[in-house]
């Protein structure tokens, strides 16, 4: 069988988009020759794709999905079901246009992690086919229905307040204040302009557009991403859908499962929230992929019933170790060289901004206030840097059970990150001289994701806690307690 004809536009429609910027980027250099040159692009695109749908088949096997594709260089894909890990089904705006859905197949790799293997298009009612047909190769579930997974029930309802919260209180801290910090900047530049000069001439408006870049934008695509949010567990396999305009589908076993975050920011814990994520390996969704949220921000007591009901797998008794006490000298010493440079850079910036000020007349009131603004941007930075190397050493913790740890890490922005033994790919302690000296070291853990490859860090331990966690994995491997064929179904 062959795709629907509306995936020719699926791929032309951005493609298009680039050419329209790069045509009105350019509008000054508008020529004859230039529009000859250019106006052709998208009627032969549209031929090119036309010509490469028309060659391109795809069979669906007892065994294997089969994509097969005979234009100037062949190509024959062969995709077993038993390596899917998942097959996502979205509906942007052209399949909404056509009737359509988009199925997106990934198999257990990290190389395409961001990138599908295979992008394939059908009517819904085809495609509602193609993924119940698939849910029961690779699920062994033949009672899933595309009626049934419309018709489950939520394990958390989730209402426009918790995706508007999320969406702007979710955000790392630092992205939140990096744009507050160029939102005020820009108000600070239009006030400074209109008191010395009365004329507004567009100062300021760089750093708004970067406030809007840094803080506004993702909020709302994450408002658009996320929306709608329905998760639940049937089996042993996840099942989640969002999306307002763009809608993902998208389900995974638990065994797919590398990793669970509980995570919280500077802003959601003063409203008591946090949030779940899964470390999940071939779930690309679309080309902006990232880690699949079990939970929006919701209060502790819901996000701890959510866990338990949806990966209870990854609960056992935690005894949180905290960090040794030698690890405070490890940061005392951070903290001290981190104030050095905050002084030098310091000095340099009161500096220029005398010369500034200097260069301006009649400068009294609050713009006088400005030459003083590297002087308080400095201390806010070295109090930062003081209250971050204390709470540096109170937050980190390590846990460690059978068959699961956890890494509680972050300072501002915090997680706890417990992982499967039997998922970690490699275990590093990684040492520098100062912590050498105290027997201490950082344990770096390397894990396969939808991002691709992560790496966890935690906190400053000592190096006989740490290697324990490598011990343990090969403890596991040579006593036969780690299943590889039970790890990968």
């Amino acid at each position: 069988m062959r795709c629907h004809p509306s995936i020719i536009l699926e791929t032309l429609f951005p493609a298009v988009l680039v050419l329209v910027f790069i045509i009105m980027a350019s509008v000054q250099a508008w020529s004859d020759l230039y529009f000859a040159i250019m106006a052709p692009i998208p009627v032969v695109l549209t031929m090119f794709l036309y010509w490469r749908w028309s060659k391109t088949w795809i069979s669906f096997t007892d065994e294997e999905v089969v994509v097969e594709r005979d234009t100037l260089f062949k190509m024959k894909k062969r995709i077993p079901y038993s390596k899917i890990a998942s097959v996502n089904v979205n509906r942007g705006l052209v399949n909404r246009l056509f009737g359509t859905s988009r199925i997106q197949i990934n198999i257990n790799s990290s190389i395409n992690a961001a990138i599908p293997e295979a992008v394939l298009s059908f009517r819904i009612d085809i495609a509602d086919s193609i993924r119940e047909f698939l849910a029961s190769r690779m699920y062994g579930d033949s009672a899933f229905t595309v009626s049934a997974d419309a018709d489950a029930e939520t394990v958390v309802s989730i209402d426009w307040k918790d995706v508007l919260l999320h969406s702007f209180f979710g955000q790392s801290s630092a992205q939140m204040l990096s744009g507050l910090f160029f939102l005020l900047y820009s108000v600070a530049q239009i006030y400074l302009a209109l008191s010395i000069t009365g004329v507004y001439g567009g100062e300021g408006l760089l750093s708004l557009f970067v406030f809007i870049g840094v803080t506004v934008i993702p909020s709302v695509v994450i408002l658009f991403h996320y929306a709608n949010l329905k998760v639940y567990r049937s089996g042993d396999t996840i099942y989640l859908q969002h999306g307002l305009i763009r809608t993902y589908r998208t389900s995974f076993k638990v065994t797919k499962i590398n990793a669970v975050r509980v995570r919280t920011t500077f802003f959601s814990r003063l409203m008591h929230r946090s949030f779940i994520e899964a470390e999940v390996v071939g779930l690309s969704s679309d080309s902006n992929s990232k880690r699949p949220i079990l939970c929006l921000m919701k209060d502790y007591a819901e996000i701890d019933r959510v866990f338990s009901e949806l990966v209870p797998e990854f609960l056992y008794d935690r005894e949180a170790i905290p960090q040794p006490t030698a690890s405070k000298r490890v940061l005392g010493v951070k903290c001290v060289l981190w104030l050095v440079l905050i002084g030098a850079a310091t000095y340099v910036s009161s500096l220029y901004a005398e010369r500034i000020l200097a260069s301006i007349p009649s400068i009294t009131g609050y713009e006088a206030l400005l030459g003083f603004t590297p002087l308080i941007v400095g201390a806010l930075l070295a109090l930062a840097t003081v209250l971050w190397s204390v709470r540096a050493y109170s937050t980190r913790t390590l846990s460690a059970g059978e068959e699961l740890f956890t890494f509680e890490i972050g300072v501002v922005d915090r997680q706890a990150v417990t992982i499967s033994y039997d998922k970690v790919q490699i275990a590093n302690v990684v040492r520098g001289p100062l912590a050498r000296r105290y027997g201490l070291g950082v344990s770096s853990v390397s894990l396969l994701s939808s991002l691709g490859g992560v790496k966890i860090q935690s906190g400053y331990f000592d190096v006989g806690e740490l290697n324990r966690i490598h011990e343990t994995v090969m403890d596991r491997i040579r006593t036969g307690k780690y299943d590889y064929r039970k790890a990968s179904r």
